[in-house]
């Protein structure tokens, strides 16, 4: 059955990266379903998941084999951390979250990447687009990140940020 996730991912203090959800059909949160973002990933710098497509959702991981995690993060921002090109993209089936988390292939690492489901659906999915920002924040790259064993560059080099992207009929 299709399942509503919430995701719980900052706040003072620090909220760890987590999933919950709410059935179709239901009103109440699932009592029986907890995502620990953090341990699926194996690390707190994690984030998702974010709406697919086909049952689908994305998770944001940083690597600290591209960059090492600095020792102290004191005085760090969170725009510190987002801009550092180290964030990989990754799928899971949601509610088979630890089996099915997989990188997605054809993307390098990035900074900013933000994640956008196109609405309304095109023949019947959401077109899921992700934006890459280049390291100093002058252009974007769209990817096509729908079928997550296909990725194709859908704008590249755009000027500017794009964080938000609609779909206007």
């Amino acid at each position: 059955s299709s399942s509503r996730f919430f995701l719980g991912q900052s706040g003072d203090p620090p909220v760890e990266p987590c999933a919950i959800r709410i059935r179709a059909g239901d009103t109440d949160f699932d009592p029986e379903y907890f995502l620990d973002v953090g341990e699926l990933a194996g690390t707190e710098l994690a984030w998702g998941p974010l709406q697919g497509s086909s049952g689908r959702g994305y998770f944001v991981i940083y690597d600290p084999e591209v960059v090492p995690i600095p020792d102290n993060l004191d005085g760090l921002t969170d725009q510190d951390l987002t801009n550092t090109p180290a964030w990989v993209l990754y799928s899971a089936v949601l509610g088979n979250e630890e089996a099915t988390l997989t990188k997605v292939s054809g993307l390098d690492p990035s900074g900013g990447i933000v994640l956008n489901s196109v609405y309304p659906p095109l023949d019947g999915e959401p077109v899921v687009l992700l934006s890459q920002f280049a390291g100093d924040s002058s252009s974007t790259t769209l990817v096509d990140v729908t079928n997550p064993e296909s990725v194709e560059v859908f704008l590249a080099d755009a000027p500017g940020i794009f964080t938000r992207i609609q779909q206007v009929r």
